[in-house]
């Protein structure tokens, strides 16, 4: 992945700022990913407020590592497989890293949610994804909206 040092402090502020917010973060991130993907609702408990937090831990956990991801880091693949076991699919990857940036985008809104910061996050997040969907499936793929059901099951 080839992130700048400016792309990597956005990512740095942008979870900085959404932890600092984390309360609006939680009101409108699973809302916004069940109106996209509702079909991942049933993938999680009732906790929405403790999946938020569970949830950015895991964000802040990845940015702070962000570089050590090009070399399939152990934290990305366990989180992949955990995934796997919670009911997660490929499909579901794209989905959720358009509610990530739609949250982003309205909670740290314009002043904040800059192109340069976009860019970073949609950079950040597909690497990330790509990784992750990877070390889950064995599936390499370029373009995560490539991601669907008849890519997965090509691959079985």
């Amino acid at each position: 992945m080839a992130l700048s040092d400016d792309e990597v402090d956005q990512l740095h502020l942008g979870l900085r700022l959404m932890q600092e917010r984390k309360e609006l973060a939680a009101a409108l991130f699973y809302p916004r990913l069940f109106a996209i993907a509702p079909d991942t609702r049933p993938l999680f408990s009732d906790d929405i407020v403790g999946q938020t937090e569970k949830t950015l831990f895991a964000f802040g956990a990845v940015v702070a590592r962000i570089h050590e991801l090009e070399n399939e880091d152990s934290m990305s693949r366990d989180l992949a497989r955990r995934h796997v076991a919670y009911g997660v699919k490929p499909a579901h990857y794209p989905q959720v890293g358009k509610a990530v940036l739609s949250i982003l985008a309205e909670v740290l809104g314009d002043e904040y949610f800059t192109p340069e910061m976009e860019t970073a996050w949609r950079k950040a997040y597909d690497e990330i994804a790509r990784s992750m969907v990877k070390a889950a499936y064995g599936i390499e793929v370029e373009n995560l909206a490539d991601l669907d059901e008849p890519v997965l099951e090509a691959a079985q």
